[in-house]
């Protein structure tokens, strides 16, 4: 879920700035550009999601344990992670390789599809079973 909306917003926001510097981009343009972004983003931004995840959400279920939070801590973990990603990827780079993600606004969107993420886990998972 992390992956599909943040790769959705990251194609989003490309094309409105696109259309801020006049170019006109049709609705069956974006919808291509959006499924093509989806593909063509999988293997490389979708693992690093997935890399970046996996150990949020067993810490977060670790720390879930030991404090007694709620669940409110794997969106939160989520959202961390997706802005660490991005923190961590800018000094190596000096870019972010996910221009839907160099405004804040976009920066946000991705942090919020990592915390949607969250959401979906918990939903899945039920964290209270003794599982992450």
């Amino acid at each position: 879920m992390t992956f599909v909306t943040g790769s959705i917003a990251h194609s989003q926001f490309v094309i409105a700035d696109l259309e801020q510097i006049g170019i006109s981009i049709s609705v069956t343009s974006r919808v291509y550009t959006t499924i093509d972004d989806l593909m063509g983003l999988l293997p490389g931004y979708g693992t690093v999601i997935a890399i970046g995840l996996l150990p949020a959400f067993g810490f977060a279920g670790w720390v879930r344990r030991k404090l007694q939070t709620g669940l409110w801590i794997f969106p939160l973990a989520g959202f961390v992670t997706m802005l660490t990603i991005f923190a961590a990827m800018y000094p190596l780079m000096e870019i972010s390789l996910i221009a839907g993600a160099r405004s804040t606004a976009g920066l946000v969107c991705q942090c919020l599809a990592g915390a949607l993420g969250g959401l979906v886990f918990v939903a899945i998972k039920k964290p209270e079973e003794g599982g992450a």
